[in-house]
């Protein structure tokens, strides 16, 4: 639950009303001293979500399933690293991990889940549902579709581009475009493999609806 923590260190726990388990029947138990709820709990009206969901996949398939009308966070950490923020666009139900660096000109999709040391280079265009995992580099230029998963360490070419639903294994190198969906591997990353499904048991989070709050800036204090 590190989306849970990272929320927690900006002093924003107590807004952490439930976990949602999307299993039918889910099983009465606590994360984090976290009640985990059935998604019955789930009232649009009064909560506001986000996905706490490491595959894109799954992430994807469980925004489907919420309510048309359901308000979703985003937690940008504010020792994320912008260097023109008025350049930066980033999509509803987004989670920005701390000592991630932003170049210009970037536009990145909803329900992104970047991790801390990710870098994004200038003019660079991502799809919905990333995750990008620790250490992950972007080139400048680089276009990304939807659902693309960027492993440990891994780093994408400038001017570089993706098709949707691919699956960057850690610390491989995309060296040219990707056409075809699948997990890609080594230096130059090659396709293995079709890109296989992870399903949709997963836990997402409901928060109280609120005033939209900025996070607390600790440079300032």
């Amino acid at each position: 639950m590190s989306a849970y923590r990272l929320i927690s260190s900006l002093g924003q726990a107590d807004e952490v009303v439930a976990f949602i388990e999307t299993n039918k029947t889910p099983t009465k138990r606590q994360v984090c001293g976290v009640d985990v709820q059935p998604k019955s709990f789930f009232d649009a009206t009064k909560h506001r979500a986000f996905l706490a969901i490491g595959m894109p996949d799954a992430r994807a398939e469980v925004a489907k399933s919420m309510p048309v009308e359901t308000e979703y966070v985003s937690v940008i950490h504010p020792l994320a690293f912008k260097l023109a923020e008025d350049t930066l666009t980033i999509g509803a139900g987004s989670i920005v991990y701390p000592q991630v660096y932003f170049s210009r000109n970037i536009v990145i999709g909803e329900h992104a889940l970047i991790m801390p040391g990710t870098v994004v280079g200038h003019d660079v265009t991502i799809g919905d549902y990333l995750t990008a995992s620790a250490n992950v580099s972007f080139g400048g230029g680089v276009f990304l579709g939807n659902r693309v998963f960027c492993g440990l360490s891994s780093a994408i070419r400038d001017h570089t581009k993706t098709c949707d639903d691919v699956f960057i294994a850690m610390s491989a190198a995309v060296t040219r475009d990707i056409e075809q969906a699948g997990t890609y591997l080594g230096n130059p990353a090659r396709r293995v493999t079709k890109r296989p499904t992870t399903g949709t048991s997963s836990n997402g989070t409901a928060l109280p609806k609120t005033k939209e709050q900025k996070a607390p800036d600790p440079i300032a204090q």
